[in-house]
């Protein structure tokens, strides 16, 4: 029997429907940036993937969703945690597209292994995770510092990021 086909791996396809989420969400309500709404429906979406993943599958999906968001803006996060709101906050203020992925709206514990994966990836333990062109730039003071100096929305744009900044 022929075995060309090959399995998409479990990481693979939900990136693919993260990826999807993202573009609707780009598309609705006057190009909107990452509202409550389609981040509440990622989260939903994500959680159950993510607690049937090994953590080799995990891996490969924070590397891969970084990667995919070579043009943009990607902020781990978690919803109860002050200095994610903060860096969340900063990052709206840019007026440029982002994606947030909220940790615990996924199911993750405190310290679960995504947040161990971004630790090992980042050196940064805590979130928020904030990555510009697939690059680490921090977490909520980091950010908050780059847009205080007046260098956060350069590097945006230097990155091909289209910002309006608020």
């Amino acid at each position: 029997h022929n075995n060309l086909h090959k399995e998409t791996p479990p990481y693979q396809s939900m990136l693919n429907n993260l990826n999807r989420l993202i573009r609707i969400n780009n598309r609705l309500g006057q190009k909107n940036h990452c509202t409550n709404i389609i981040s509440r429906a990622m989260a939903s979406y994500l959680k159950p993937k993510l607690k049937s993943m090994s953590y080799d599958d995990k891996e490969k999906f924070v590397k891969e969703t970084i990667q995919s968001h070579a043009k943009g803006v990607l902020v781990f996060s978690k919803t109860y945690w002050p200095y994610a709101s903060k860096g969340k906050k900063v990052v709206a203020k840019t007026g440029c597209k982002h994606t947030i992925i909220e940790l615990d709206d996924c199911g993750e514990p405190r310290n679960g292994d995504i947040q161990k994966i971004l630790a090992k990836i980042t050196n940064i333990r805590t979130v928020p995770q904030i990555f510009i062109a697939g690059r680490s730039v921090g977490g909520g003071d980091d950010i908050e510092r780059l847009h205080n100096k007046k260098k956060l929305i350069p590097m945006m744009k230097k990155a091909g990021i289209e910002c309006k900044d608020k």
